[in-house]
């Protein structure tokens, strides 16, 4: 019998090494659903791919080919994938598919929505400049009854975190929740809470879009300071819309700049760096007209 018990043992083993090695970097439009579910194999992978060590959180790297506004999403190791009547499952523990994979699409296209298309997400992490990590948990809300149903209630929490990886100190986060009367739709046999709050719309996505754009020079205007006026005035000597050096201080020469830009690229010369404007710091006539 022990024979027996070691040998299913090293089957599961085998098993488990052969989805290790099947198993992708998953980020961006047109996921692999069947890969996706194993949330901490996905950022081991990444972590490997980028040579940095995989810590308690999301791997963060040094891409090869940062470009500015460009975003990558990932799912956390630590997502939750499940419930049934037992147990909460973790993405690392059970390998399974999580239904937080149904929703990246959509809370892709909401973030670029929302920002008017200026971030935009790529697939290759190395063209990314902010890595954005989807963690889905649910936690015990209590007994809930409704809809003909009565079952242990869970609310449903999405958390997005997004950091700048070119300056790793900027780092800004979304929560919403959704309480059991606002997740009751079931899968199976098992409780599974599978409406994820929707990011479509809410406040809270306005102003997690907008700090991720502000890290680039977004409202930038006379008399703004620091290191996002530093990017925009980088943008504008590489443009040769400004000469001398980047310090940090947005004064007369460099609105004189930005107008001659919004000139060139056919926006109203208002001297401030609104969404259009703060595209054309950084790409061409293409990418600006992406921009609602």
């Amino acid at each position: 019998m022990r024979n027996i018990r070691i040998r299913a043992l090293a089957l599961v083993g085998l098993l488990l090494l052969t989805l290790a090695a099947r198993a992708d970097v998953i980020y961006g439009p047109g996921l692999n659903r069947v890969e996706a579910g194993k949330g901490y194999q996905q950022a081991q992978a990444l972590a490997e791919q980028m040579g940095v060590e995989l810590a308690d959180g999301m791997p963060l790297y040094k891409p090869a080919n940062a470009q500015p506004l460009n975003a990558c999403m990932v799912v956390h190791p630590q997502c939750e994938v499940g419930i049934d009547r037992d147990d909460i499952y973790l993405v690392s523990e059970k390998g399974l598919i999580p239904e937080i994979t149904d929703y990246l699409d959509q809370w892709i296209e909401d973030i670029q929505s929302a920002s008017g298309n200026v971030i935009r997400f790529v697939s290759d992490p190395n063209d990314a400049d902010v890595l954005v990590s989807a963690c889905q948990s649910f936690k015990r809300y209590g007994e809930y009854s409704g809809g003909g149903m009565s079952a242990e209630g869970y609310a449903c929490t999405v958390q997005l975190t997004a950091t700048q990886l070119s300056d790793t100190g900027n780092s800004v986060s979304l929560t919403l929740t959704n309480k059991p009367q606002d997740t009751v739709t079931l899968r199976g046999n098992g409780r599974f809470w599978k409406t994820a709050p929707r990011l479509a719309g809410s406040d809270q996505l306005d102003a997690f879009v907008g700090s991720i754009m502000c890290w680039y020079g977004y409202g930038a205007h006379v008399g703004s300071k620091g290191a996002p006026v530093r990017c925009v005035q980088q943008g504008l000597i590489r443009r040769s819309f400004l000469g001398g050096k980047a310090d940090g201080s947005f004064g007369p020469r460099t609105e004189n700049a930005l107008k001659a830009l919004q000139e060139a690229y056919s926006l109203e010369k208002t001297g401030v760096v609104d969404g259009k404007t703060l595209v054309a710091v950084y790409y061409d006539h293409g990418a600006v007209d992406m921009v609602r």
